[in-house]
């Protein structure tokens, strides 16, 4: 029987011849490979891997913590005036009053200008810290001496003060400072007239600049004791504070003028980049957990203020992070740190009411607990913290630092100094010109240090 194939069948069993001769030349590779080299033989790679290296994460290293507070911050030259007080029972009570200076006036009055009426004019900044819905109370006083610098520095600081004379004016509001009204008048006539009739006669005091500033001293923003409850920034530039002295001369249709006396913002050295105007803050820590810090050294273990840390700028309240262990755990072994991370959770009463700052810095720092030195990366930029807010369970806030190369450093030479340690902190701005805080600690959650490292 003669059996006919269509033209698909043919091309099948094309493919099928194909596939087998395929299949046979695998399988005489693969033998061919078997019978060349040996499994206990194959040998690539084996001087770059060791059997025992692996990249491990150690994340239940915890650090020591503390709390430090600087002797002193320098607050000249910052471009605020901060006035007012605010007390809680975390960090205490605060209060700020700012001291200026006014510039000598070259204009003159004609002798038939009369006064009319004088005021001081600030302008808010927008920065406030506490609870602005109370009534305030601001006092202008003129100051017994003239403001000096400090002659090493050429800086004034937060713990510097001076001699007030009797209150000049006194002005009793709401403060707004987010509001658009962004200008607060406090009426002072009887000191604008006595200006205004000096200037008028050409007295002496007013020839010349020195005799002028004998004369007039300088002057001081307070907020009185016992009203309000908050700190209210107003910009310290020439464009922002000073006094107008309004006045007429006497004719049948009236005309109202205005005599400004600016702001001094003199700048005292061309080294120092720092003017005459300083704020001075008054603390008191007696009923807080860091109550004792200034007859400890001025630092103060985690151990004996709850298990937290606190941050508070202007105070100069900073977090010390201390590695007490890393001698032994880490330059004893055969380990290679790959990355460090620092983590640091915020308490979260601390930050229930006040913003927590958006980010942190870190400074080295020695037994001495001074900032000595900015941490920088290996690319010699500062280094700054990512902040993780966790709106959901507010359970995992958390500020991570990446100090890998610091640890490395510090690992260079085999030897870590258990004294030394890092510094939290603020910008270098904030530090000097807000109130911002933060508490840390140690217990739930804990500060510590997550490291990636290699094993050999």
């Amino acid at each position: 029987m003669r059996v006919i194939c269509n033209g698909n069948s043919e091309k099948n069993i094309s493919l099928l011849k194909k596939s087998s001769i395929f299949l046979f030349i695998i399988v005489v590779i693969i033998f061919f490979i078997g019978s060349c080299t040996k499994s206990n033989n194959f040998s690539i790679g084996e001087n770059f891997l060791d059997s025992q290296t692996g990249v491990k994460l150690l994340d239940t290293f915890r650090v020591g913590l503390s709390t430090v507070i600087l002797d002193s911050l320098k607050t000249s030259g910052t471009g605020i005036a901060l006035v007012g007080k605010y007390s809680d029972s975390i960090f205490g009570s605060i209060s700020s009053k700012s001291y200026f200076e006014f510039a000598y006036p070259t204009d003159k009055f004609n002798e038939t200008d009369v006064f009319d009426s004088a005021n001081f004019i600030l302008c808010y900044s927008k920065y406030y810290y506490g609870d602005t819905t109370s009534l305030m109370t601001l006092n202008i006083h003129q100051l017994t001496k003239q403001i000096t610098l400090d002659e090493n520095t050429g800086y004034r600081y937060n713990t510097d003060s001076m001699v007030l004379a009797s209150v000049l004016a006194t002005k009793v509001f709401h403060p707004r400072p987010k509001s658009a009204d962004t200008i607060v008048t406090v009426p002072i006539n009887s000191f604008g007239e006595q200006i205004f009739n000096l200037i008028k006669n050409n007295d002496e005091v007013v020839s010349t600049s020195d005799l002028f500033f004998e004369y007039m001293k300088g002057f001081a923003i307070t907020g009185e004791t016992g009203t309000g409850n908050s700190v209210i920034g107003f910009k310290a530039d020439e464009k922002h504070i000073f006094m107008n002295i309004y006045y007429h001369a006497p004719s049948n249709d009236i005309v109202a003028k205005t005599y400004k006396i600016s702001f001094y913002n003199n700048v005292a050295s061309s080294s120092s980049n720092s003017s005459y105007q300083f704020n001075h803050i008054h603390y008191n820590i007696s009923k807080t957990a860091f109550s004792n810090i200034k007859g400890t050294g001025n630092i103060l273990p985690s151990s004996v203020t709850d298990n937290r840390a606190f941050l508070q700028g202007l105070i100069g309240l900073l977090p010390k992070i201390q590695f007490p262990t890393l001698q032994n755990l880490i330059f004893e072994n055969h380990w290679k740190i790959l990355k460090a991370e620092l983590v640091i959770a915020p308490v979260l009463p601390s930050f229930a009411y006040f913003k927590l700052p958006g980010k942190l810095y870190l400074w080295e720092t020695d037994k001495e607990n001074q900032m000595n030195s900015q941490l920088v990366d290996s690319r010699s930029e500062a280094i700054v913290s990512t902040l993780y807010i966790d709106d959901l369970y507010n359970e995992d806030t958390r500020y991570t630092f990446d100090i890998t190369s610091y640890i490395n450093k510090e690992a260079s030479d085999l030897f870590y100094n258990s004294d030394n340690g890092l510094l939290v902190s603020l910008n270098t701005t904030d530090l000097i010109s807000t109130f911002t805080r933060m508490a840390i600690e140690d217990k739930n959650p804990v500060v510590k240090l997550r490291l990636y490292y290699l094993t050999y």
